[in-house]
């Protein structure tokens, strides 16, 4: 073990003290494990500097401008009204429906987070209308529809598909996936996720926000002075024409951040909200956060701690040909890892260490990728396992304890599920 690669696991184990604590926001915790790595040669200036730049970045800023300009509309006063009368004014149902429309949403090809700040500002009108808190509301909706990507035969799945063939055959294995493979293999955790988000989850979420609110404010949201006719209008055709754009982004050759980037400059040069408005919308606490969490994996692939952890995955499969603890192995590393780095980070930085460990024990890699995707899609017990959750701790009012406290009983059921009925189906070993 090299002094880089200590050098690093005791500025992750410092991080995680600090998120754990809270005797600092989470915002400035972040931008302390950024700072101590570039201290330290784990991070090198330029790679610090372009993790400002990130694309997920972009896409944060530019669709926070949008969710708070759509957040201004009449027009989601009438979507939160249509909601309660089909609902029949009540909550369950209200709350059900939102999480079932999230969950096709996100199997639609929709990032994850880019799907949070697009429903956020309808998800808080909600909570207002039916005097919901929305600690209550946030976290377990957002559990519900990440536990469920990748589970319907939609174009998400269908890409991820294409993905895990590319890797495999890359590495030399001659075994294709289908992506109703993937389907077959998610559907029973994804349908125990829904029932956890609906009905245990809410139950184990705190009451009230847990950490202070700062982007957007606690009070009733219905009290924002009504948008003049143009801006109304414009404001609700950006929201609506961003989403658009978005589900047929990969068929106009766009990338989600230009998109929310132009759509973000959109909103004030429409008039819809001044410039003191649109800095107050830009979630700078929330890309410190996303920022030091990208730092975290950035290091560990640098310094090779994450080569370690590869080398160790190696070592605690050994010799055995047992399909479960194989299995458990495969979903339990990236499971764990995704709840400290974000989420694609850890997938991509196991990747070729799964498919390698599979080749040299001989193993079917079919059913490993299917776990180390299920694994790295469990990202919602901290703030730092997605961007999503960043943005929903930061608007909920969520710290690590009470995330972990919703997201760990979940993980652990998921686990059980995952690993046997994928093991079952889609064996390493016959």
């Amino acid at each position: 073990m090299t002094p880089q690669i200590i050098l690093c696991l005791v500025i992750f184990c410092i991080a995680l003290y600090l998120f754990a604590s809270q005797i600092v926001p989470m915002g400035m915790a972040a931008a302390i494990t950024l700072m101590l790595y570039f201290a330290t040669g784990c991070v090198q200036p330029q790679e610090a500097v372009a993790l400002f730049g990130n694309v997920n970045v972009v896409v944060l800023v530019g669709m926070s401008v949008v969710g708070k300009a759509f957040l201004r509309t009449q027009f989601v006063n009438k979507c939160v009204d249509f909601l309660v009368k089909i609902s029949a004014g009540k909550y369950m149902v209200a709350y059900v429906g939102f999480i079932l429309v999230a969950a096709f949403l996100s199997n639609s090809g929709i990032d994850p987070t880019v799907l949070f700040l697009i429903l956020y500002p309808l998800a808080l009108k909600i909570c207002d209308r039916f005097n919901v808190s929305r600690t209550k509301f946030l976290h377990p909706w957002l559990l519900g529809y990440v536990a469920c990507m990748m589970s319907l035969p939609l174009s998400g799945l269908v890409s991820a598909a294409a993905r895990n063939n590319g890797f495999m055959e890359s590495y030399g294995f001659t075994e294709t996936m289908d992506f109703m493979d993937l389907c077959i293999a998610s559907l029973p955790a994804a349908g125990v996720s829904l029932l956890y988000a609906i009905f245990i989850a809410p139950k184990l979420a705190p009451a009230q926000p847990v950490v202070a609110i700062k982007n957007i404010e606690s009070k009733s949201l219905d009290n924002e002075k009504p948008l003049p006719p143009f801006q109304e209008k414009a404001a609700t055709i950006i929201f609506f024409g961003t989403i658009i754009v978005l589900l047929l982004s990969k068929r106009l050759g766009l990338q989600p951040y230009q998109i929310s980037l132009v759509a973000g400059i959109l909103v004030p040069t429409c008039g819809i909200l001044n410039e003191k408005e649109v800095q107050q919308a830009i979630p700078i606490g929330l890309i410190f956060l996303f920022v030091g969490s990208m730092s975290i994996g950035l290091a560990m692939v640098n310094t090779g701690a994450g080569e370690l952890i590869g080398n160790l995955l190696a070592k605690v499969l050994g010799g055995t040909r047992n399909n479960l603890i194989v299995g458990a192995v495969f979903f339990l590393v990236p499971c764990v890892l995704t709840q400290f780095m974000m989420n694609q980070t850890a997938i991509n930085c196991l990747m070729p260490i799964v498919l390698l460990t599979c080749k040299a024990i001989g193993a079917n890699p079919i059913g490993a990728m299917i776990l180390l995707n299920r694994g790295g899609l469990t990202a919602y017990c901290t703030p730092m396992a997605m961007a999503a959750c960043s943005a929903c701790a930061d608007v909920g009012g969520y710290d690590i304890k009470s995330m972990a406290k919703v997201g760990i009983p979940m993980t652990i059921v998921c686990a059980i599920i995952s690993v046997i009925w994928t093991m079952t189906i889609f064996p390493c070993f016959e």
